[in-house]
């Protein structure tokens, strides 16, 4: 299924975030591989509420992201980090007890 959701960088002319399809409890498992990566605050607080209700109760979530402790709790493309950052959310570094509390405040575990 594509969902056309709004991402600066990846979809900038599409509107804002879109619910997921599904019916409640659906899933045992959701994996993102560089999406979170490429997400700020709101839309990472959006998604982690969505996969809430679509995951069944022993569900798992596996994401990447770009997680460190000692930064600022989130940076849009933080100067000097993984080499050159080119354009719009090339890299969106989270403090990790930061990254874990959005998690944890949409009833999911790390």
């Amino acid at each position: 299924m594509h969902l056309p959701a709004e991402n600066a960088r990846y979809n900038p002319t599409e509107k804002g975030l879109k619910a997921l399809p599904y019916k409640k409890n659906e899933f045992n498992l959701i994996f993102l591989n560089s999406v979170f990566s490429h997400m700020l605050t709101t839309d990472i607080k959006f998604y982690l509420s969505e996969f809430y209700k679509v995951l069944n109760m022993n569900g798992k979530v596996y994401l990447t992201a770009f997680i460190e402790e000692n930064v600022p709790n989130v940076e849009e493309n933080p100067k000097d980090y993984l080499n050159k950052s080119v354009g719009a959310l090339h890299r969106v570094r989270y403090e990790k007890e930061f990254f874990y509390s959005l998690v944890k405040a949409r009833q999911l575990r790390t």
